[in-house]
């Protein structure tokens, strides 16, 4: 099963990383973490690794690092940039997408926009992004066959997690009346919220 394994750092924390995985966001994982009022301030995701199997790397990465790990905890005393240099070693080219966001980077080994499979795998783990791209591919037809109900599910997930792009097209498509329905205001279309 596709995951994250992740590097996060805390600004009241210096000088130590948690190190985790997770198959949904990152992003939500961290803001989980931010969420007790026990903690002194948010976290920030310093690099997110989509790979195969992520609790395996995990547990490979804590076992190389049990000798700066904090006992019965995911945090350890090293910098990001140590830590994420162990990750990229242990990993040895079975990272399939790589966001280093201490440097703005993004790699995705061999991979290209139009890669459904790609950005599927990445959706079904959580990430925002990935559904927003994979509803865009479902609504013109890249990689996939066009198909506007589909479009209209991935926006939709990615929207429901804050992601702008997906929300706007989403509404877009509702509005139009692309994607479940052909009735603007169909009663029963999943794209109505209950409230509304």
């Amino acid at each position: 099963m596709k995951g994250w394994v992740y590097v996060l750092s805390n600004s009241a924390m210096p000088g130590i990383v948690k190190i985790g995985y997770s198959s949904k966001d990152p992003e939500i994982r961290a803001r989980k973490l931010g969420e007790p009022t026990g903690v002194p301030g948010p976290f920030t995701i310093e690099c997110s690794i989509l790979v195969d199997n992520p609790y395996g790397l995990e547990q490979r990465i804590h076992s190389h690092l049990k000798g700066i790990r904090n006992i019965g905890t995911e945090f350890f005393k090293c910098s990001p940039d140590e830590a994420i240099t162990v990750i990229k070693d242990i990993c040895h080219g079975k990272i399939l997408y790589l966001e280093d966001n201490r440097k703005k980077v993004q790699i995705q080994p061999q991979k290209t926009v139009h890669d459904f499979e790609y950005w599927r795998g990445m959706a079904e783990c959580g990430d925002a992004k990935a559904q927003s791209q994979l509803g865009w591919m479902y609504l013109k037809g890249l990689g996939v066959l066009k198909n506007e109900s589909q479009a209209a599910v991935w926006y939709k997930k990615a929207a429901e997690q804050g992601n702008a792009i997906a929300q706007h097209n989403f509404g877009w498509m509702y509005a139009n009346g692309h994607g479940w329905c052909t009735q603007r205001r169909c009663a029963s279309c999943p794209m109505v919220s209950k409230s509304g």
